[in-house]
C-alpha cells in the first residue's frame, strides 16, 4: 500500500489491488441530507455538469476516504486526506476539470476546506489535502445509508451514463425504509424462531425446496415492508432538485440490469441491476430501493481502463439513452431574428 500511496498521481487507473484494499470501506450517508434538502440543494444551486452534478459525483469519492474518527480530525471536520484529482475523476466518472469545480463549489457551500502542503523534496510541487464537514455523518444513532466504496473502485460509479443517475442513487439509497436487511430479517426470524413456513401463504406458487422457499418468503417480506415506503415521482423531484424528465430518465437507467443474466463457473447469475423497483401501476407509486445483489459486482481494471470497450458497453446498456442524444445532437437549432 506504501507504493500505491506515493504513486505518481497522473497514473492512477482502475486496478484490483485498490480495489481490494478499499473493500471494507463505506461511506454512511445520512438519511436527513435527502430529507432535509442538502442534496437537492446541491443540485439546484449550480446546474448539472460543472455544479451540482459535479458536487453529488464527487461527493461521495471523498467521503468514504476520511471519516470524523480519523486521528487527525478537528472540532467539526474530518482528518486530512490527499487524493489526486485525476484519481477522483476516474472514480467519480467525471473529469479533472469538472473535479476543480466540484472542490471550488464544496468549499463555496462550506461543505469542504483546502490546504497546501509542499511535496517531499525530491518531488517538488504542492499536494491539496481536504477535510469534509462532519454534518456529512451520522450524528449520534440517526438513520443512514451505507455506500460501499466498492461501487467507485468496482467502477460502477464510473459506467453510469450520467450525474443524474448517480445523483438519484444516493437518494434511493437513503429513502429505503430498510437500511439492513440482513438485520430486519434476522429480527424477524428470532420472532419466528427459525419457522419461515408459516409465510408460505404470501408466495404466488409452491416452492418444494425448504430453502428456496424461505428465501422467496423472506424476499416477499422484504418487499412488504418496502410497500410501505412508496415514492412518487413529484416526490422524487423534490428530494432530487431534479426535473421530472430527467427523474423518469436516471430510473430507467438504474433499473436496466447491469451485472448478472449469464453462467460463471457452472453458477447462473440472474440478471441484476442497480436500483430494484416495486409493481409498477401507471397510477400509483411504487418503491425503489439498491439491489444489494450488484454492491458486490465489479469490473475489471483492464475493461475499466480502456475508453473504447467502455462505451460499447455503455450503449448496449442504455440504447434509448444514447440514441436519445445523438438525436438531439443532430436536431437542428431554432433560428432567432432580431426584430429592429
Amino acid at each position: 500500500m506504501e507504493e500505491q500511496r506515493y504513486q505518481d498521481p497522473h497514473r492512477w487507473v482502475f486496478n484490483d489491488e485498490d480495489r481490494i484494499s478499499y473493500s471494507d470501506r463505506y461511506w454512511r450517508c445520512p438519511v436527513r441530507l435527502i430529507r432535509d434538502g442538502l442534496w437537492a440543494k446541491c443540485w439546484r444551486t449550480a446546474g448539472t455538469t460543472r455544479g451540482g452534478g459535479a458536487v453529488t459525483s464527487v461527493l461521495p469519492v471523498l467521503a468514504f476516504h476520511t471519516w470524523p474518527e480519523k486521528a487527525d480530525a478537528m472540532d467539526g471536520w474530518t482528518g486530512w486526506t490527499y487524493l489526486s484529482r485525476r484519481r477522483v475523476a476516474l472514480l467519480a466518472g467525471v473529469d479533472k476539470d469538472t473535479v476543480t469545480a466540484a472542490f471550488r463549489r464544496l468549499v463555496d457551500i462550506g461543505l469542504m476546506v483546502m490546504e497546501r502542503r509542499p511535496r517531499r523534496k525530491y518531488e517538488g510541487g504542492y499536494k491539496t489535502y481536504y477535510a469534509l464537514t462532519t454534518f456529512l455523518y451520522p450524528q449520534g444513532d440517526e438513520a443512514y445509508a451505507e455506500i460501499p466504496a466498492n461501487v467507485f473502485y468496482g467502477g460502477t460509479w464510473f459506467m453510469l451514463p450520467s450525474p443524474a443517475c448517480r445523483h438519484l442513487y444516493i437518494v434511493l439509497a437513503c429513502l429505503d425504509p430498510i437500511g439492513d436487511e440482513d438485520a430486519y430479517l434476522a429480527r424477524i426470524e428470532d420472532a419466528i424462531e427459525g419457522e419461515w413456513d408459516q409465510f408460505a401463504e404470501c408466495l404466488d406458487e409452491d416452492v418444494e425446496d425448504d430453502e428456496a422457499r424461505a428465501s422467496a418468503i423472506r424476499a416477499k417480506l422484504l418487499a412488504k415492508r418496502r410497500a410501505s415506503g412508496t415514492l412518487s415521482l413529484s416526490e422524487l423531484q423534490q428530494y432530487t432538485g431534479l426535473q421530472r424528465s430527467t427523474v423518469i430518465e436516471a430510473l430507467h437507467t438504474l433499473t436496466v440490469p447491469m451485472f448478472g443474466g449469464r453462467e460463471i463457473n457452472g453458477t447462473q447469475y440472474p440478471p441484476i441491476p442497480l436500483i430494484m423497483r416495486g409493481p409498477v401501476s401507471p397510477r400509483t407509486p411504487t418503491w425503489y430501493v439498491p439491489d444489494r445483489r450488484a454492491l458486490r459486482w465489479f469490473w475489471s481494471g483492464k475493461f475499466l481502463n480502456a475508453p473504447e470497450q467502455v462505451e460499447t458497453i455503455r450503449h448496449r446498456l442504455w440504447p434509448e439513452l444514447f440514441r436519445h442524444r445523438m438525436a438531439s445532437k443532430r436536431r437542428p437549432k431554432k433560428r432567432t431574428y432580431q426584430v429592429r
